[in-house]
């Protein structure tokens, strides 16, 4: 069954496809982070990777390196379009087979920024990532489909999944003892700088064929089990750190415009805009609502939670994990 949050997602996706007057969604390409990657980070080195278990117990081929138990978000909007769930770029069967299919270019840890999450590892930076869809553009593409024309309709009759920005600010801009963005930037200054360099990645995806996108707020990143355990052990109990969802509102806000903005200078383009913020708070703020108890939403909160943030002050060498639908890190024990 269905929670609610879903049936949200597939009913803005529905109203999507309808704006967009689609008869038929050709494949999916996703772009973000580890809330959409599906084994791009495997063979990096960097401890931001989830190819072993308990990860994909619940997922028919086992740890794929999602991020999770099962599907991502990715995989069940495919399944929901009736298309092929999209390819790992970066996996074995990135060029296989002759019919034209979507791509996962999405790499946990990865930010908007070049510099986000690379504490932890290398990963595929959101420009790294688009460099890749220009390489399936321009050369993988036309080795499935015939005509320019072709691959034009091909990608105007797709959907373009982009989730990314929580990691520019959970470890970037408020990792001070691993990067200066915090002392570079006022929050108003680095929002901005932000959503500018997201607006000129996804007018850049427009530029190589993309006409149909789907753009994720950032979540309230201040109601992580880490974030909230941090703050625990800091003597303060609180069930969302409000400072920090402060600071990812002010890129939503900045976001909305910029997307209204695109959608009216990108001729035939249609863009919605994912309220992710209001979605997960209200799961974390009223579980009961959409069918949890708060011990499903805090069962993360455990002792190797408590150990993890005494080595996340003193920088130990730590060991990514996905917790309730972004990066956090556990120790290596």
């Amino acid at each position: 069954m269905a929670t609610k949050p879903f049936s949200f997602l597939l009913l803005l996706c529905i109203s999507f496809l309808t704006k967009s007057k689609a008869e038929h969604v050709a494949a999916l390409y996703a772009f973000g982070d580890s809330d959409l990657d599906n084994g791009n980070n495997n063979q990096k080195p960097t401890l931001a990777k989830a190819n072993y278990l308990p990860y994909g117990i619940d997922y028919p081929e086992g740890a794929t390196g999602r991020f999770n138990n099962g599907f991502t978000i990715a995989d069940y909007l495919a399944e929901f379009l009736d298309i092929c769930q999209p390819t790992a770029f970066m996996g074995q069967m990135a060029t296989a087979g002759k019919r034209p299919r979507g791509y996962d270019y999405a790499s946990a840890s990865a930010g908007i920024l070049p510099e986000t999450g690379t504490v932890v590892g290398p990963n595929l930076n959101l420009t790294e990532q688009v460099r890749l869809f220009r390489k399936t553009v321009e050369t993988i593409l036309p080795q499935r489909l015939k005509t320019p024309e072709a691959i034009s309709r091909h990608l105007s009759s797709s959907v373009f999944l982009v989730s990314i920005g929580s990691n520019d600010y959970s470890i970037n801009y408020l990792l001070p003892q691993s990067s200066n963005s915090s002392r570079l930037y006022d929050p108003d200054q680095f929002a901005e700088l932000l959503v500018n360099q997201l607006g000129n990645h996804l007018q850049e995806m427009y530029r190589l064929g993309g006409r149909n996108f789907v753009v994720f707020e950032i979540g309230p990143i201040g109601c992580l089990p880490t974030t909230v355990a941090l703050q625990i052990i800091d003597g303060t109990k609180t069930q969302c750190v409000e400072k920090q969802n402060d600071l990812v509102s002010i890129f939503n806000a900045k976001l909305a415009p910029k997307i209204n903005h695109l959608t009216s200078s990108l001729q035939n383009s249609t863009f919605v805009l994912v309220k992710t913020f209001d979605l997960v708070l209200g799961l974390v703020e009223n579980p009961s609502h959409y069918g949890l108890k708060i011990q499903e939403i805090r069962v993360v909160l455990l002792a190797i939670e408590l150990e993890l943030a005494f080595r996340i002050k003193d920088r130990a060498r730590t060991e990514t994990a996905m917790c309730f639908g972004t990066e956090l890190t556990t120790p290596t024990l």
